[in-house]
Parts: structure tokens; sequence; C-alpha cells
């Protein structure tokens, strides 16, 4: 391993350190426990950090916030230079939403199954919000060509 090689693994580790101590750190603030709110749970704090460790290992992205969520939930939000924002929510149960926004409107949502992220990534790509996607999930990603109907040889 040369030295650039060791730095970015170093970097990739950080990074990766950062993420799990934040999130597994989570709590509820006191008044919402004063207020009947439940805690977050061990298994959904685990999942939060196991989806962002997955979206930074895969896509190279880090959440600008993670936070408790009044729906016992952690909440994790992602931004990109264009305002479109990604935010999912790991809830106690372990159910698993995402959605994709602008300041507007929502744009996307999917409840995510199997930490399956490809579709909700393909709905950014065809639709131009960008969020970098790495080359090979572009290519993975690309919808077949289009041919009319008439020239099937129907």
């Amino acid at each position: 391993m040369d030295y650039m090689d060791y730095m970015d693994y170093m970097d990739y580790m950080t990074t990766i350190e950062k993420l799990k101590k934040r999130i597994l750190t989570i709590s509820m603030p006191q008044d919402w426990l004063d207020d009947g709110v439940e805690q977050i749970n061990d298994a959904a704090l685990n999942k939060a950090f196991n989806i962002c460790k997955e979206l930074y290992v895969e896509y190279d992205i880090v959440p600008c916030v993670i936070t408790p969520s009044i729906e016992v939930a952690v909440f994790i939000k992602y931004k990109n230079d264009k305002d479109i924002c990604v935010t999912i929510e790991v809830y106690n149960n372990l159910n698993t939403t995402l959605i994709v926004c602008d300041d507007k409107e929502i744009l996307y949502f999917e409840d995510i199954k199997n930490m399956n992220f490809k579709k909700a990534l393909s709905s950014f790509l065809y639709k131009e919000y960008p969020i970098e996607i790495p080359k090979r999930l572009k290519e993975e990603l690309e919808p077949p060509t289009f041919v009319p109907k008439d020239r099937r040889g129907l």
C-alpha cells in the first residue's frame, strides 16, 4: 500500500468512526422523554449507522444532519449543491423511509426494503438530481433503449 492509498484508507476509517460515534450516541432530548416519547432503540441506531456506512462506502456521500426525530426515529439528511435533500428515517420497528425533496415539494418517496437504495438513486439520476453516483452504478441503472412499436418487427 503506497502513502496515498494509506491516507485514503485513514480518511475512510476516520469518517466511518465519526459516523458510528455520532449515530450510536443519539438519545432523545429530556423534554421529549418527559412528554412520554420513547427512546430510540439500539436496533434502530445500528441500522441507521449501517445505512450511513453503506451510502458512504458505495456512493461517497456523508450526511449533513443526524438527529433524533419526534417520531421515535433516527433522522438522516443529505443535501447536494442544488438544494435537493435526501432524508432517511429509521424507526424503532426498523422500518426505513427515504424522501427526496427540494424547497417546495416532495419529489420522491420510498419505503426502503433490504437496504436496497438503487431504485431511489435511480430516481435522482433520471430526474437529474445530482447526487454523486459512481460510474459503475450509472451503467447498471441505465434504462433500456426505447424502440418504437412500429420498428420492433411486430
